[in-house]
């Protein structure tokens, strides 16, 4: 039985140090998603509606076309 519990002993070590190598890697990918996601709202924000909007100009230009 020696055998059998330094065996659990040793996949439970390897089960531990697997979890804390993935989490080192979720945490900087949440950073990457969060920084991503800011720079997402801030782009919305600034260019909110931009090419739907019409410029002054275009309505002119419109016109002198016609």
């Amino acid at each position: 039985m020696v055998n059998y519990d330094a065996i659990e002993r040793q996949q439970e070590e390897i089960g531990e140090k697997i979890k804390a190598y993935s989490s080192k890697y979720s945490e900087s990918l949440r950073h990457r998603l969060d920084y991503i996601t800011e720079y997402k709202k801030t782009f919305d924000k600034v260019f909110e509606g931009f090419i739907e909007n019409d410029l002054p100009k275009d309505q002119h230009y419109r016109e002198l076309k016609a």
